[in-house]
């Protein structure tokens, strides 16, 4: 459709100009696609939060329940799909430009900072563009957000988690033994480089 577009309205284009014009209305594409996702996980993720206070309310609610269930199922779908796109996206740029510390590695890594970076922060209508005074507000409102009291009580909702026994808890917190931490490890797939956190 760009390319019918764009002959349609310059007929006498050459290939590298329908090539570059193309290029742009995917890249459009591409950005428009994942706000979309990212809108949508917005909006499921709230609707979870307003079924899960309403639950807290009346927890005999089957209806809500499963509600919460669908769309929690649907929230993890999004994040996963999110997730393999993203891992796609590293082991190709990895096979095709080689180990981890090249220079494209680190061209990269500087590129997603920079997209990353927050350069100012609006907070009550004001704007800030001191680093040290966004850091301390962005550090204020964790705090806040995460030592506020928990809005859910899951012991109340009563959601039907499985229980795990004593003994099964007892052997979940044992320690190692060498024969399986070995075990593990030479299971590993050998085609794989550790990740930044050495596994």
């Amino acid at each position: 459709m760009a390319i019918e577009d764009t002959r349609v309205k310059n007929p006498g284009i050459r290939i590298g100009g329908l090539l570059k014009n193309t290029k742009l209305v995917v890249k459009s594409w591409a950005t428009d696609l994942k706000s979309k996702q990212a809108a949508n996980s917005f909006l499921i993720e709230k609707k979870i939060t307003e079924l899960e206070l309403k639950l807290q309310n009346d927890v005999s609610r089957p209806d809500i329940i499963d509600e919460l269930k669908r769309l929690r199922s649907e929230l993890w779908s999004q994040y996963r799909r999110e997730e393999s796109e993203a891992l796609q996206k590293s082991r190709l740029r990895w096979f095709s430009e080689g180990d981890w510390n090249s220079k494209f590695f680190h061209q990269s890594i500087q590129a997603r900072r920079k997209v990353n970076a927050i350069q100012c922060l609006k907070i009550d209508n004001k704007v800030i563009t001191d680093l040290l005074l966004i850091k301390e507000a962005i550090k204020n409102q964790f705090q806040e957000v995460y030592n506020s009291a928990p809005a859910l009580e899951v012991d109340k909702m009563k959601l039907g988690f499985r229980k795990i026994s004593t003994s099964q808890a007892d052997f979940l917190q044992s320690a190692f033994r060498e024969e399986e931490v070995r075990s593990v490890l030479f299971s590993c797939n050998g085609n794989r480089a550790p990740g930044p956190d050495g596994f």
